[in-house]
């Protein structure tokens, strides 16, 4: 006899007195029960799903094929009939059509039924919609195909198929709420593109009325058909109210305009404003009334913000035009990688995951460069503003945010092949907790997945992007082990590895170690592949793989003097072990100490070079600020000459690396030859890694990474004897 399976009404599950019921009620999914001729005999929470009620279905007047989409009819029944041969599950996704005509796409998961002569009597299923999801994917594969045409002035881009709009809306949210002022980016029409940021009553007054709305769209366009490289402004006919449009574009097509305004630079006459409502179609009185509420900046201080988002403007152009030609790229060579062997598939996704490295690093390098002004400067109006100044907080915020920005992009740069590796004193259980979310991301909703992390770990001297990206890589390998549900541990503990201690440790050296382990319940690995895991280009997963996950796993851990224990059976899941050396010494960090310019007495004059006008001003100010003799110079040439002028006693160079014609390195050498002490700090947004490789000559160079803080570039001048 077959193995009998039961139907819900034998259970009575979905009886009110049932304590399954209210569990039943709580779920957003569809229970339902059908016959072999596929009519309803149980139904449970149909008018969330298919917006049927209950007694329609289960009177035969709708039945299951009914509610299925007529072009997956055929399909869905080609999958079903496995169910009537044997009792077993399977899932299928499939689009079903609601009472009110609307299409939803389904994920069914359901069971075959049989009684104990072996009949097949019918099938128990669950339904959950995932239309949301779907419509997600259907847009991220519309946009890739969007990004891959080549570029024209005809083309019809459209905003939301180069950015994501909920990130676009949070960043112009965060910068009207920083700076008080109100925000929107608009299409080239003058039509909305994100929802409007701190809107006043002005403007709401305004596109209340179609000549007020109209005004607004004609205004909207006009200030985005800059071609200067700066933002334009309008002061509403006179009435002082100032506004600014930085125009958004992708290889000369003119995607958006991002907006700002609403500000007051001077007072205006009631006559005037009289004058502009009845242009409008508004009431006088209400307009005055709003326009005395819109906050007052001066002209001078509202251009340095607009030309802030002017600049942030043109960085999403830059991302948004490498964006589409990274995407022809890579869809080029999907197409010219299937001709290629196993093998040649592999290095032809080596060198493109290279390419997109040294793209990352660029854009991190003019992101880098970007944070420097924003974080010196925000440094800069905390010291010189008062605790209970009602501005204060707003600039504790927004240096705040470009810290984490900067973290986020070191993060990003992480995963690159490349990426800087800085080993600080670091808590394991803090980059655990740090990359928790993205671990969370990748498992699927049927796996269990638990953290054990022990407290008060010592710490270890580790690079923290780097133990991300191993978390990360195991987390993804244990989840594919996984076919259907299963549990992953992640555990974190002290271990002491004694002297002389054989078995499963013989191959660590005695010590104290912070263990992280990943432990899985899936599929396990075999004996005859266990020696190949860590071998560059190998993989279990056939074309989808590149081979270089545990291969990179490795790497890092040879580069930590860690060690890795492997536990696995076919079948019974596998356990990963990692053991990092405990750090011995304390480690204070720099920013600990907070730095004056009372401390360096053997420093005055300074000579700043730096082919990115933004840095080269923001250092000059602070530097200037902190009571310093600055001169500035553009590039190395600039330098060289100013540095031949009698009489200028410079005692210190402070420049980038990486310029145009001569590098910071071949300065600091032509400029030796005139002045064999001087003092040079190098500066650079490009990682460590990346400047030995491509630009400097000695790997012995030190360099202070953009962005830094105010307290850790004085921290650099105090101790440049050392």
């Amino acid at each position: 006899m077959k193995y009998q399976t039961q139907s819900f009404n034998e259970f009575d599950i979905v009886k009110p007195e049932n304590k399954f019921f209210r569990l039943l009620n709580g779920i957003p999914a569809m229970f339902y029960q059908i016959n072999a001729a596929w009519s309803f005999e149980l139904v449970h929470n149909s008018e969330i799903i298919c917006k049927y009620k209950k007694g329609k279905l289960l009177s035969n007047q709708v039945n299951w094929l009914d509610l299925m989409h007529p072009d997956d009819h055929d399909r869905v029944l080609r999958g079903v009939r496995d169910l009537l041969g044997n009792p077993q599950t399977i899932t299928q996704k499939y689009r079903i059509i609601d009472a009110y005509g609307k299409v939803h796409w389904v994920n069914d998961h359901k069971t075959s039924i049989f009684n104990p002569q072996d009949e097949f009597m019918g099938i128990n299923g669950v339904l959950v919609d995932f239309t949301e999801h779907r419509r997600i994917e259907e847009a991220l594969e519309n946009r890739l195909m969007a990004l891959s045409k080549p570029l024209s002035k005809d083309s019809k881009f459209l905003f939301n198929q180069l950015f994501n709009l909920n990130e676009i809306q949070e960043l112009q949210n965060h910068i009207a709420d920083t700076t008080r002022l109100c925000s929107i980016i608009v299409t080239p029409d003058g039509w909305s593109i994100t929802k409007p940021s701190n809107f006043s009553r002005l403007a709401s007054l305004v596109n209340n009325t179609p000549e007020g709305r109209n005004y607004c769209r004609e205004s909207y366009k006009k200030l985005g058909q800059s071609d200067k490289n700066e933002p334009l402004f309008n002061d509403c006919e006179g009435l002082g109210v100032l506004n600014a449009g930085a125009p958004i574009t992708i290889g000369g097509v003119h995607l958006a305009t991002w907006i700002i305004g609403q500000v007051r630079s001077q007072q205006s006459s009631a006559e005037g404003i009289i004058q502009f409502a009845k242009k409008l179609n508004i009431d006088g009185d209400d307009l005055i009334s709003a326009y005395k509420e819109l906050p007052i900046l001066s002209r001078p201080r509202f251009e340095k913000i607009a030309k802030t988002v002017f600049l942030i403007a043109e960085k999403l152009s830059q991302l948004a035009y490498q964006n589409v030609q990274h995407s022809r790229f890579v869809n080029e060579k999907e197409k010219s990688i299937r001709k290629y062997s196993s093998y040649e598939k592999h290095q032809e996704l080596a060198r493109n995951m290279e390419i997109l490295g040294e793209l990352s690093y660029s854009i991190a390098h003019d992101l880098n460069n970007l944070f420097v002004p924003i974080m010196s400067y925000s440094e800069i109006l905390k010291k010189n503003l008062k605790t209970d100044e009602k501005y204060h907080h707003y600039v504790k915020n927004l240096a705040e945010s470009a810290k984490k920005a900067h973290e986020l992009i070191n993060r990003i740069l992480a995963f690159s092949s490349q990426e800087a590796f800085n080993r600080e004193s670091i808590d394991i259980n803090m980059i655990v907790q740090e990359f928790k979310p993205i671990v969370n991301k990748i498992i699927h909703e049927d796996t269990e997945i638990e953290f054990h992390l022990q407290n008060t770990l010592p710490s270890i001297k580790a690079d923290q992007n780097s133990i991300g990206q191993i978390i990360v890589n195991l987390a993804k390998n244990a989840q594919e082990a996984i076919k259907k549900g299963g549990r992953i541990e992640i555990r974190t503990k002290l271990l002491e590895i004694k002297d002389g201690r054989g078995g499963e440790f013989h191959t660590i050296e005695p010590g104290i170690y912070v263990t992280l382990s990943i432990k899985d319940t899936g599929c396990g690995i075999h004996d005859d592949i266990k020696n190949n895991i860590f071998t560059p280009y190998f993989s279990t997963k056939g074309d989808i793989g590149t081979g270089m996950g545990l291969a990179n796993v490795y790497k890092i851990l040879e580069m930590h003097q860690a060690h890795i224990k492997i536990g696995s059976k076919p079948k019974r899941g596998t356990k990963i072990t990692l053991f990092f050396p405990v750090l011995q010494e304390d480690i204070i960090s720099n920013n600990d100490r907070k730095q004056s310019r009372e401390f360096i007495k053997n420093i005055n004059k300074v000579l700043i070079v730096d082919d990115n006008k933004f840095v080269l001003s923001t250092l000059r100010d602070f530097l200037t600020q902190e009571k310093f003799d600055v001169i500035v110079a553009k590039n190395g040439a600039e330098a060289l000459d100013i540095i031949k002028e009698p009489n200028q006693n410079i005692d210190l160079i402070l420049t980038d690396i990486v310029m145009p014609e001569m590098n910071g390195e071949q300065l600091h050498n032509a400029v030796s030859q005139y002045l064999p002490d001087i003092k040079t700090i190098f500066i650079s947004g490009y990682p460590k890694a990346v400047l030995d490789e491509y630009y400097l000559e000695n790997p012995d160079i030190d360099c202070l990474h953009k962005p830094f803080s105010t307290s850790e570039l004085l921290d650099k001048i105090e101790n440049i004897d050392n």
